[in-house]
C-alpha cells in the first residue's frame, strides 16, 4: 500500500492542475455549509438570548393567566384565547392560600394612551402590587426607585423613554410628568429601569390601583390581568404548581383538561420556544439540504470527469504497482479534500453572516460542535460522493487504460 502522505501529496497537486473545475465544486459545498452554520447559529443564539432573559423571571417563580394556552404554540389545539375565562381577587386569594406559595402579586394590563409633550402614542401599561412584584422581579434601577405600597399616580419607566428612543428629542426622567388614557390621567416619573433589566425598555409599570382605574368598564369588579408568585424554598417546585392548577380548576368548577386559565413558567415558555425554533430550524434545514444535495452530486460529477481524465494515468500507476485499493483511496481522499475545503470555506462564511446578523441584534452562537459538524459533514458528503468514481477507476485494466 503506497505512503499515506504520498497520496495526499498528489491529490492536492491533482487539484492544483484543475483549479477553476475545483474552486467551482467548493463553491456548491460552501453555499450549503454557509447556510447552515449561519441558521443554527442563529436559532441556537434565539434560544439561549430567551434563557438569558428568563433569568429575571425566576426558576421558582410562575403567572397564572387566563386562557388555556398550552397547545397553542405547535398545534393550535386546545388553545382558548384570554376572553374564555377571567381571573379575580378571589383567585388570588386563593393561590396564596396554598402552601409553598410566597409573594404572590395580582397585576393588570391595560391599553392606554399616553400623552407627553406634543407627543401621543398607545402603549401597555402594568399595573403591579409593588412590594410582592419587586420581590419577585427582582428589577435593577438606573435612577430614582422603584414603586412604594401607598403611591398613587407614579411611574417607573422602561430606560427608551429615557434615552430619547421613543419621543427622540423629548426625552422622559425622574420627575417628568405625562398623562394616561381618553381623561388624561397625570402621572410623575419616580424610577427609571435600567437597560440591563430583561424586561423591554418600552415598558411602563404604574400601581395596581392606577391600572383599574386606567381600564374602567374593561375589566369586570375584582378583575385582574394575572397573578405572579413564587415556590418558597424548600418546597417541589412542580408539586406546589400542580396544587395551584387542581385547586384553580377545582375553585372554577372546570377538569384540568377544559381548564381556562394558564400557568406559565420559565420552563414552560423554554419549550414553546424551544419547539417553535424547532420547526423553523427543520424546515429551513429541509431546503439547505437540498442545497447539500446539489453540492454532494457536484462533487460526484467532478470525480467522474478526473477518472475519465486520468484514465492513462491510472492504468501507468497501476503498472508501476499502485493496487486497486491504492487508486480508490487516492480518488476518495481527493474527493474529501474537496469536502473539506468546502467545509471550512463555509464554517468561515456562516460566521461572517452570523457576524453580520449580530449587529442587526440577533444573538448568534457557534460552539465548537458546530464547527467540527460543519467540517466533519461536508468531508462526509465528499468521501461519500466520490467512492462510486473512486470504485470504477480502481476496477480498470492497466493495459486497457493506457491504451485509451
Amino acid at each position: 500500500m503506497a505512503n499515506p502522505l504520498d497520496l495526499l501529496a498528489y491529490s492536492l497537486r491533482s487539484l492544483a492542475h484543475r483549479k477553476l473545475r475545483a474552486y467551482l465544486t467548493v463553491l456548491g459545498i460552501v453555499i450549503g455549509i454557509a447556510a447552515v452554520v449561519s441558521l443554527v447559529s442563529i436559532s441556537d443564539g434565539l434560544y439561549a438570548g430567551v434563557q438569558e432573559q428568563l433569568e429575571a423571571f425566576g426558576p421558582r417563580n410562575a403567572v397564572v393567566v387566563p386562557g388555556d394556552i398550552s397547545g397553542f404554540a405547535i398545534s393550535g389545539g386546545g388553545y382558548a384565547p384570554p376572553s374564555a375565562g377571567r381571573l379575580f381577587d378571589k383567585d388570588a386569594q386563593r393561590v396564596k392560600s396554598i402552601p409553598g406559595v410566597v409573594d404572590a402579586a395580582k397585576g393588570i394590563s391595560v391599553r392606554s394612551l399616553l400623552s407627553f409633550k406634543k407627543n401621543n402614542i398607545t402603549i401597555s401599561i402594568s399595573g403591579v402590587e409593588a412590594q410582592p412584584f419587586n420581590k419577585l422581579m427582582k428589577l435593577d434601577i438606573l435612577e430614582g426607585r422603584f414603586l412604594g405600597d401607598n403611591d398613587r399616580h407614579v411611574a417607573v419607566i422602561g430606560a427608551d423613554y429615557a434615552q430619547g428612543d421613543i419621543f427622540k428629542n423629548d426625552k422622559m426622567g425622574v420627575g417628568s410628568v405625562f398623562y394616561l388614557g381618553e381623561e388624561r390621567i397625570k402621572f410623575r416619573v419616580v424610577g427609571i429601569l435600567d437597560p440591563s433589566n430583561s424586561v423591554s425598555g418600552t415598558m411602563i409599570i404604574v400601581p395596581f390601583d392606577d391600572a383599574k382605574e386606567l381600564a374602567g368598564d374593561a375589566l369586570l369588579e375584582g378583575e385582574v390581568s394575572a397573578i405572579r408568585f413564587a415556590v418558597e424554598e424548600g418546597y417541589d417546585v412542580d408539586a406546589v404548581l400542580s396544587r395551584v392548577e387542581a385547586n384553580l380548576a377545582g375553585s372554577r368548577g372546570v377538569r384540568l383538561d377544559e381548564k381556562d386559565f394558564s400557568l406559565i413558567t420559565a420552563d414552560f415558555i423554554l419549550e414553546q420556544v424551544g419547539q417553535i425554533i424547532g420547526v423553523l430550524t427543520a424546515v429551513l434545514g429541509f431546503i439547505i439540504s437540498i442545497s447539500l444535495l446539489v453540492g454532494g452530486f457536484g462533487v460526484a460529477n467532478t470525480m467522474f470527469m478526473t477518472v475519465m481524465e486520468k484514465t492513462k494515468e491510472i492504468g501507468t500507476l497501476k503498472a508501476i504497482g499502485a493496487t486497486s485499493k491504492d487508486i480508490m483511496l487516492l480518488i476518495i481522499l481527493e474527493s474529501a479534500l474537496i469536502g473539506f475545503a468546502g467545509g471550512s470555506l463555509g464554517l468561515f462564511a456562516g460566521w461572517i453572516i452570523s457576524l453580520i446578523a449580530s449587529v442587526f441584534d440577533f444573538k448568534t452562537v457557534i460552539t465548537p460542535f458546530l464547527a467540527f459538524f460543519a467540517i466533519a459533514f461536508s468531508m462526509g458528503i465528499g468521501i461519500i460522493s466520490g467512492i462510486l468514481p473512486a470504485y470504477r477507476a480502481s476496477k480498470l485494466s492497466p493495459i486497457a487504460a493506457i491504451n485509451k
